[in-house]
């Protein structure tokens, strides 16, 4: 055989290596590299790129607040993180999972007026009350704050103790009650917040005790430094 032929027969074997090479290592799913499936804020080597996101119809496919959409055999690794998510459909597209539409069922939902304030402003808090049952709210701490620290964890912040605690207010089925807070800067610092509710639904004659309780969050929202006010010379 002569060389000409062997350097071309071995540019061939050669190429042909390389190919196998790369389909083997573009059909590996990313989860077996040394990542983890899990949301990025719970550690270095966290991701949900590292899931399994493989399916061939929607019935192969779960969400996860954590993680979105994923195979209904992968575990999220979210252990110790908090999340504030709405509930979204996982469907099967094209052999991978991906999120669908929101799941807007039967709750208790707390909005703010804006998602962004400075020192001093007013926050309107909107709770309107979507279950088929009448639900109340406590004299204490009708409301408190929670403040998302540096590791994306939240915190409460502002919630008092309680000697004495009551019903303090109840409203009916689709019903909406407003509240008004002031963040003066002596007690909000800038940072991420949310509002948190405590609320109690099977109370006799409105008053305790009560079947069940349970907190429900508002959106999260910016708290900014106050500006400085300038005084122009004359």
């Amino acid at each position: 055989m002569s060389s000409k032929k062997k350097f071309f027969i071995g540019i061939l074997v050669a190429g042909i290596v390389l190919n196998i090479r790369v389909w083997v290592y573009g059909s590996q799913n990313i989860q077996d590299s040394k990542g983890i499936c899990g949301p990025k804020a719970a550690g270095l080597n966290y991701s949900g790129l590292y899931c399994d996101k493989s399916c061939k119809t929607d019935n192969d496919c779960k969400f996860t607040c954590g993680c979105g959409a994923i195979n209904k055999n992968e575990i999220c690794r979210d252990e110790g993180v908090i999340y504030d998510c709405v509930d979204c459909e996982a469907i099967c597209e094209e052999g991978k999972c991906i999120e669908g539409k929101e799941l807007l069922g039967e709750e208790v939902v707390i909005t703010t007026d804006k998602t962004e304030y400075e020192q001093g402003e007013m926050v309107e808090i909107t709770v309107k009350n979507n279950l088929d049952k009448t639900i109340c709210f406590e004299s204490c701490n009708t409301y408190f704050f929670q403040k998302k620290n540096w590791f994306w964890f939240w915190k409460e912040y502002l919630r008092k103790r309680c000697e004495v605690n009551f019903i303090a207010e109840c409203i009916d089925s689709f019903e909406i009650k407003e509240f008004e807070i002031g963040l003066f800067e002596v007690d909000f610092e800038k940072g991420i917040y949310r509002i948190a509710i405590p609320i109690y639904t099977g109370c006799q004659n409105e008053k305790f005790p009560c079947k069940e309780s349970e907190t429900i969050y508002s959106n999260e929202f910016t708290i900014k430094q106050k500006q400085k006010e300038t005084v122009e010379k004359e």
